[in-house]
């Protein structure tokens, strides 16, 4: 294992030879971690599962060790979390699908606006926001990390698309670090208006299934 921080040239390397960036394999190592993996292990996981060079493992591992971790706005006490939830009716992969479409989202949330649901994929979002997809499960979890293009302040959510019944799936929103209970209270409405209108738009296109 090195024993120090690889250099910026060393992490401009990592990004061109994976097309991922950074904060892509900082989440995947958090995972990792989170579930009492050792570093080697995490070493070994990055090398045989994602295919990384052992050289590009050990230089994330440690720059995950020693900076990335030091930067991360931890939660505090004074720290909010929202969690909104609602039932949609639809089986999970096509919840997920209407969710992260790029043509179904034009429909129901931002016509004319061209997001796309990848994993790595990055947007900016109406100049208040750049957003970075860190981790896709397809049909199961989407991780977010959103920082604020004024403060840099960073947050993050994670989208749940969890199996209730044959046709229905309960989609679920949490959002992290949050500074403030008005923020919380503008954040919580946010969100429930955001699944009232995929609710909504989902129920439409139910509709319209059973009557064709």
């Amino acid at each position: 294992m090195l024993s120090h921080a690889p250099a910026s040239n060393d992490l401009i390397t990592i990004v061109q030879d994976t097309q991922k960036p950074i904060n892509y394999w900082m989440y995947l190592i958090r995972k990792q971690v989170l579930s009492t993996s050792t570093m080697e292990e995490i070493v070994d996981f990055l090398t045989q599962e994602k295919s990384l060079s052992p050289n590009n493992a050990q230089q994330l591992t440690q720059y995950y060790q020693q900076v990335w971790l030091k930067n991360q706005q931890q939660p505090t006490n004074q720290d909010f979390i929202c969690c909104v939830q609602r039932i949609i009716a639809q089986e999970q992969n096509a919840a997920y699908h209407y969710l992260t479409d790029q043509n179904a989202l034009q429909e129901w949330f931002i016509p004319f606006f061209p997001i796309s649901i990848d994993g790595g994929n990055s947007f900016n979002f109406e100049g208040l926001y750049q957003v970075q997809i860190l981790d896709i499960e397809p049909d199961q979890t989407i991780h977010i990390e959103l920082t604020n293009t004024m403060t840099g302040k960073q947050a993050y959510l994670h989208l749940e698309f969890i199996p209730k019944s044959t046709y229905h799936t309960t989609v679920r929103i949490t959002h992290y670090h949050i500074s403030t209970a008005n923020q919380l209270a503008i954040i919580h409405a946010y969100w429930s208006c955001f699944l009232n209108s995929f609710r909504k738009y989902v129920e439409q296109k139910w509709i319209l299934k059973q009557a064709s």
